[in-house]
């Protein structure tokens, strides 16, 4: 099992928090589940390492896409990766293994994830590229089953 796919559970099931930029609670709930996963308290007081950020992306790496649809609400799915991903951004920049994993779970529906994101001018992947995901999924045009 993945701890984090199952904290991430949890979190739909509970409603938690995903508005990265919320100032009642800053998704703390996540943030020290997080840290609860990977040890220390990082992510809790926003000094995670290089180390724990890479940890957390490498469980999140190993999260069907799928799987992450049919088991949390929507688009709660979609907000607890964007926190990942913001809270990991520079290491995603540097060694881009959650935008491979989006790239290669998108292609079987028909999402050139690699134009995409050349569209924006970028080779990695954001928070803010959830958006797409979730305009897709909304139009119909995306359906992960």
């Amino acid at each position: 099992m993945n701890a984090l796919f199952d904290l991430l559970v949890n979190a739909s099931d509970n409603n938690w928090c995903w508005n990265l930029f919320c100032t009642t609670c800053g998704h703390q709930d996540l943030r020290k589940g997080f840290d609860k996963i990977i040890g220390g308290n990082g992510f809790a007081d926003f000094s995670a390492t290089h180390d724990q950020k890479q940890e957390l992306r490498i469980l999140a790496a190993n999260i069907d896409l799928r799987d992450a649809s049919k088991q949390m609400k929507f688009p709660d799915w979609l907000g607890y990766f964007g926190i990942i991903l913001f809270r990991t951004e520079p290491v995603e920049r540097d060694t881009m293994l959650l935008t491979d994993h989006f790239t290669q779970q998108l292609q079987p529906f028909g999402v050139d994830w690699k134009k995409y994101l050349d569209d924006q001018g970028r080779s990695h992947m954001n928070y803010t590229d959830l958006e797409y995901l979730e305009s897709l999924i909304l139009n119909g045009q995306l359906k992960l089953s």
